[in-house]
């Protein structure tokens, strides 16, 4: 799995997860008039993107177009971070992507089994619970003046590839997001590259989680571990049985 995208390097400073805020059902509520101008263009591109990749129907089809449209979507995340940092406020960023996790959340438990399985569903709320606990880990390390070296904002390298990680596993959140909205079925040679693409998000929070614990870079050579807590055990084995009894 190639989780490499060509990544601005702005994708390392605070603010760069502010894309999980949107989109928020009020969001537009809470934006002024050029954000919400902004984020509706951005949807224009983002509902195109996704729908060509429902209408894949084998996993070489999927493949191809996923490595054609994630350099795109990972420029248009991070500029939507850029932009969403500069111009509203952290206290209503913070409201919005607390309000827009939950919402995935609500529609994945209320539409996921009859939209791609009680699997895939599992998996899909595993990643979302993972993202809200790789915001809160970003937040903490962004604003913390104990960890040295900060991971997010002083190494570039490190924080590429965390947020790399993040945005591919988005990418692929969002992917069954359109299929729940729109009620187009994916295809099952797809859902498994879809599966596969889901569990990136691990390596995201085992970056965060890394810098939030010890705020150390390990050598290039060292694999990165994390130690996960019962809740976390339990959450993980629920979601990801299926796949490791494939091999």
């Amino acid at each position: 799995m190639n989780t490499t995208a060509t990544i601005p390097s702005s994708a390392g400073q605070a603010g760069a997860l502010a894309f999980l805020a949107f989109p928020a059902r009020r969001a537009a509520e809470q934006v002024d008039g050029t954000t919400e101008d902004l984020l509706r263009n951005i949807s224009t591109i983002w509902n195109d993107i996704l729908t060509d990749m429902l209408s894949k129907r084998t996993a070489a089809q999927f493949t191809v177009a996923r490595d054609q449209y994630i350099v795109t979507y990972t420029h248009l995340m991070i500029g939507l971070s850029s932009f969403i940092t500069a111009m509203v406020p952290t206290q209503v960023i913070d409201r919005l992507t607390y309000e827009s996790l939950s919402e995935m959340e609500a529609d994945f438990r209320e539409l996921g089994v009859q939209s791609f399985g009680e699997d895939m569903k599992n998996q899909a709320l595993f990643t979302v619970w993972t993202l809200r606990k790789i915001n809160d880990l970003a937040d903490r390390v962004c604003n913390s003046e104990m960890v040295k070296p900060d991971l997010v904002r002083t190494d570039g390298e490190m924080a590429k590839m965390f947020v790399s990680h993040v945005l591919y596993g988005r990418f692929h959140l969002d992917i069954l997001k359109m299929s729940m909205r729109t009620k187009t079925a994916i295809f099952p040679e797809v859902l498994d590259c879809v599966s596969e693409g889901l569990r990136t998000i691990v390596n995201a929070y085992s970056y965060i989680k890394l810098a939030a614990d010890v705020g150390t870079k390990p050598a290039r050579d060292e694999m990165i571990t994390i130690e996960f807590d019962d809740e976390e055990q339990e959450l993980l084995a629920s979601s990801m049985r299926d796949a490791y009894l494939e091999s």
